[in-house]
């Protein structure tokens, strides 16, 4: 006994599979009683791996659970546990992405009604309706007014603190529209610009009517568009830390990065003259203490959080992005240097960089 549904969708599969998955919020009708939390309703949520929750989140902030996910084969399959409240089993949801012509074909089914009893039966043919509706949904994409709410970058690509937010964004693939902010031209004093950012800095992020400053909180705020992702811990204590490496970038890691890429790089790119030696022994004076606390911070983890790559190594690699540009004395820190080698191999990182970054 199963519910099977199917429908064609004109998206590659890799798209559809991902819109099924991490843009499931994007589809899912949560206000049109597709929700458990009625008028709470708010957030959805697919984190992508085995394991992984199917949850909702509603407006207090309580969440509840949907199922967990089986199966995660992207971009052709995905199996995840189903459980209404007032059973006392879980069913099992699977959906399977296959190329047709120049869409795909998903189909879905929901198995294990036999084992629900009277109230399976009572519920199939209501599920049957509903999984309709859904992929149907799902088959037309987001409301007009979503798709016409891209989120928009801007950015001037050559500074590191654009680096850091262009990473993210590649390495989250996340769909936005850039905007370049020629500093050098003064783009960011245009009447325009400074209304967004009254600082007359760069970046800024808008999506629809928020309008977001400062590189970190951007980190953040992108990140939790791909929870699944894990690059912005879920418990407080991983959260603080983050936060305490980001702090730590803004007020005192960058500051000691930049008298070198200011006087080695950007001078040159400006035309600003030639180096000043009291800038970079200035600039020495700072990097070393820090760099040895990075260093030995370091010593025996992968990432700045130990196994798990956070946002918090994005904000602190983007100091280094000069490294060999601007001639940073990096020699006697190697556990810095095996961390920032392998952090830059990141696919993500490798697409956002620009000459003279690397």
């Amino acid at each position: 006994m199963k519910i099977t549904k199917s429908i064609f969708v004109r998206r590659p599969v890799d798209a559809s599979f991902r819109h099924f998955t991490a843009e499931i919020g994007r589809w899912w009708p949560l206000k049109e009683g597709f929700s458990r939390g009625g008028e709470r309703a708010n957030e959805i949520f697919i984190e992508c791996r085995v394991g992984g929750r199917f949850y909702e989140r509603y407006t207090d902030g309580e969440e509840s659970a949907i199922g967990h996910i089986t199966v995660f084969e992207p971009p052709e399959r995905i199996a995840f546990t189903w459980r209404h409240p007032a059973w006392n089993i879980d069913t099992l949801v699977e959906v399977r992405f296959t190329p047709e012509g120049d869409g795909t074909r998903v189909t879905l089914e929901h198995r294990g009604w036999e084992s629900l009893g009277e109230s399976g039966r009572r519920d199939y043919d209501a599920y049957g309706r509903g999984w309709e509706t859904l992929l149907s949904r799902y088959a037309a994409g987001p409301p007009a007014h979503e798709e016409n709410r891209m989120m928009k970058l801007h950015v001037f690509p050559p500074s590191p603190r654009a680096l850091k937010v262009r990473a993210l964004v590649r390495h989250l693939d996340l769909e936005l529209e850039e905007r370049v902010v020629n500093l050098f031209a003064g783009e960011q004093r245009a009447p325009a610009y400074a209304s967004l950012n009254p600082n007359q800095r760069m970046p800024v992020l808008e999506d629809g009517d928020f309008v977001l400053w400062e590189s970190n909180a951007i980190l953040q705020y992108l990140a939790a568009q791909r929870p699944e992702s894990g690059l912005w811990p879920r418990d407080a204590r991983g959260q603080a830390d983050v936060s305490r490496w980001l702090h730590w970038e803004s007020a005192h890691w960058t500051p000691a990065c930049s008298p070198f890429a200011f006087e080695r790089v950007v001078k040159k790119l400006a035309g600003l003259g030639e180096p000043d030696p009291a800038e970079i022994a200035r600039g020495e004076k700072l990097f070393h203490p820090l760099a040895g606390v990075l260093n030995g911070h370091l010593r025996g983890r992968r990432w700045l959080l130990g196994d798990t790559l956070t946002i918090a190594d994005f904000g602190v690699a983007t100091g280094l992005a000069f490294m060999e540009a601007a001639q940073f004395p990096v020699e006697p820190y190697d556990e810095m240097l095996r961390w920032y080698h392998g952090f830059r191999a990141l696919p993500g990182w490798q697409k956002a960089l620009v000459p003279p970054q690397s």
